[in-house]
């Protein structure tokens, strides 16, 4: 059963593996989950400790990147500005590192304590929910200096950001906070579904997957108004990732390991059960799926996306 329908769940292996790239898995992924997948500037990304990892999808050759004193988990991987951004909550550090020349171009300090809010870069700044006020405030640092532009209070507790439509985006229990860059302030709120577990922006909205009810909402990132909503069925505590791209939105959980979203009709497309044993992470680019797998051994699986 998905969203109170019936839906018949086809295996991973239904999409086409191309290749398996083998990695090399620490204790600290296996205790903390802390791997994320990012693909950006023409590469995918991941977090080895203690290194980013650069994987080129022609050639799949392996650069790694110190990420000195690095501890994790680290938050959702962003990119903007150029650069790759990982949030470290173990060492309360943000690293910037310049995407076109592989380092460290900038480390700043910052209060982290959820591991699964995700970061946003936009209107030239890094932003995300830092731990002041028990999590209640959006926090802006300049993407060049790092200096924090801003701390904006939010009306409940926050559980990450994300930018679209020249607005920053922040999920807060049952609602989603409006931010405008202008004026550095929650300029409107809307209902959403309950306590949301990520968001994530693409295909013109902003998507948010909620752990209490198992649904997904659309908000429309002109308006703000919720226009689609999916009972996806994924419910708990476990870690869930969201990503569009290829005209998909794809949710990837441990409930059920793969769904496949029309973003237009907010409708389900396909939902795979896995005998690849992937992990709740999934990025898009270069034309295919990228999931994770870290038992019994570290691989990342490039699958065949459908049309």
């Amino acid at each position: 059963m998905l969203g109170g329908t019936s839906a018949a769940a086809e295996t991973l292996t239904a999409l086409a593996v191309e290749k398996v790239i083998p990695f090399e898995v620490t204790y600290s992924h296996l205790e903390n989950y802390d791997t994320r997948l990012l693909f950006a500037s023409d590469a995918l990304w991941t977090v080895v400790h203690p290194n980013l990892v650069r994987i080129d999808p022609k050639s799949y050759g392996q650069t790694n990147i110190e990420l000195p004193g690095v501890l994790g988990p680290v938050r959702p991987l962003a990119f903007g500005e150029g650069a790759i951004w990982i949030a470290d909550t173990g060492s309360n550090t943000i690293f910037k590192v310049d995407a076109a020349n592989d380092r460290v171009a900038l480390k700043m300090k910052a209060s982290l304590l959820s591991v699964q809010s995700p970061i946003a870069v936009g209107a030239g700044s890094l932003w995300m929910v830092t731990a002041e006020h028990a999590e209640r405030v959006v926090t802006r640092f300049d993407a060049m200096t790092g200096e924090v532009q801003a701390q904006i209070e939010l009306p409940d507790v926050g559980s990450g950001v994300a930018f679209d439509g020249g607005s920053v985006w922040a999920a807060g229990r049952n609602e989603i906070y409006r931010i405008d860059p202008a004026a550095n302030a929650v300029v409107a709120s809307t209902p959403i579904c309950d306590r949301p577990s990520t968001l994530a922006a693409g295909e013109g909205s902003i998507w948010v997957h909620c752990r209490n009810d198992g649904i997904v909402n659309r908000i429309d990132s002109a308006t703000g108004v919720v226009t689609g909503s999916l009972d996806v069925g994924v419910k708990g505590p476990g870690m869930v990732d969201l990503t569009t791209g290829g005209g998909h939105l794809w949710l990837a959980s441990l409930v059920i390991r793969l769904i496949e979203i029309d973003p237009a009709t907010v409708e389900l497309r396909k939902a795979f059960e896995s005998d690849l044993h992937t992990e709740a992470n999934v990025a898009y680019g270069d034309n295919s799926l990228w999931l994770l797998r870290i038992r019994p051994k570290g691989e990342i699986l490039r699958l065949s996306a459908p049309d």
